[in-house]
Formats: structure tokens, sequence, C-alpha cells
């Protein structure tokens, strides 16, 4: 419930990363409120090398408890029952938008390892115009849902989509169908994990 207009510095600090290719992910707030009238921060820095992100869950439809924005919440990733580390090498359940950042975190790693010369080059070149490359295509690339009408993309991650939104720098696709090539069991159960 606070506004940039009293932490600058704090807002600023992603431009200045932003000059040399970061691209920071955040997460909103974990309640039902609108962050253009109520304030939240990082939500509401205004810097381009910045991506804010609200939870969804299993069905597709925006988690309750968490914030939303037209303009500064951009996208929706999943963030309820997600299965984490947990302490004493267990694994535990998490929920809220600090587990639908994560999400989006490594979707942009991935994208950087898409192998082409003409991703090497703008990454080289220009690492501040490629990180929001990066971003546009992670967001023109989300599945558009009726309940993230309220997030700038209005969708939710779509990670397949964005790797061919972001292939077509290297002129030519390089990437194949996806197909399972092995299935391995899961060694913990969902009711171990409550137990």
């Amino acid at each position: 419930f606070r506004f940039p207009s009293e932490f600058m510095d704090w807002c600023d600090q992603y431009d200045l990363l932003g000059t040399v290719g970061i691209l920071s992910v955040g997460s909103v707030a974990n309640a039902d409120f609108d962050v253009e009238v109520e304030g939240d921060l990082p939500t509401l820095c205004d810097s381009d090398h910045l991506i804010m992100v609200t939870n969804s869950d299993i069905s597709d439809t925006k988690v309750l408890a968490s914030a939303y924005g037209l303009t500064s919440v951009d996208l929706a990733a999943p963030g309820e029952e997600i299965i984490s580390t947990g302490i004493g090498n267990d694994y535990k359940a998490i929920s809220g938008t600090s587990a639908s950042a994560p999400h989006v975190a490594g979707a942009i790693s991935l994208l950087y390892t898409v192998s082409c010369d003409g991703i090497a080059e703008a990454i080289n070149n220009d690492p501040s115009s490629f990180a929001l490359t990066v971003k546009n295509a992670i967001l023109n690339s989300v599945d558009v849902l009726p309940t993230l009408d309220k997030t700038l993309s209005k969708g939710r991650l779509n990670i397949f989509n964005a790797i061919f939104e972001l292939n077509e720098i290297c002129g030519e696709s390089n990437l194949e169908e996806l197909s399972i090539n092995a299935i391995r069991p899961n060694l913990i159960s969902r009711n171990d994990m409550y137990n």
C-alpha cells in the first residue's frame, strides 16, 4: 500500500539493472486489490525492465488472494499448490504470488538459451534491448484468459509460445515438435507432503 513517489531510489534500481540487460521479476501482493488505486511496491515502479506477476491456479483462474492492475501487473503464472523443497530435505506445496514469479524468472532464463547466431549477436551488441525483446516475447505469447483481464497482457505465462516468438530472431525455426522421451515416477505423493 505504498507508491513509488515515496521510494524513488528503489524504483530506479530496475532501470539501472536494465542498462546491462537484467530483467527483474517481482510478485504482486497476496490480496485482492487494484495496485494502481491502493499502491504496491515494487509493482508500481515504472521500469521497462521489471515484470510483475500475479497468481493463477490449476483452473487457469486468477487466485482471489492476489493483486491486479491494468497497466502495472504484467501477467499471471501458476502459483497454487506448487511443489517446492522444504526444510529437512523434504518437499512441500507452497502457494502465493511468490510461487508464481519464479516461473517467469525461469522462463526468462530458458529464453536466453535459445541457440542461434541472431540471439547471441543481440545479447552481445545491446543487452538492454535484448532483455526487452525477451520481455515482449513473454508478454506477447500468454494464453489470454477471462479472469486475467485486469492485467497488462490479460494472460498466463506460456513458455512454449514464448520460445517460438523469440525464435523469429533466428530467421528460421530450429525448434522441433515436443515429444515425451521418458516417464519417470514421482518419488513423493501429494499425501506425503501434507503429513
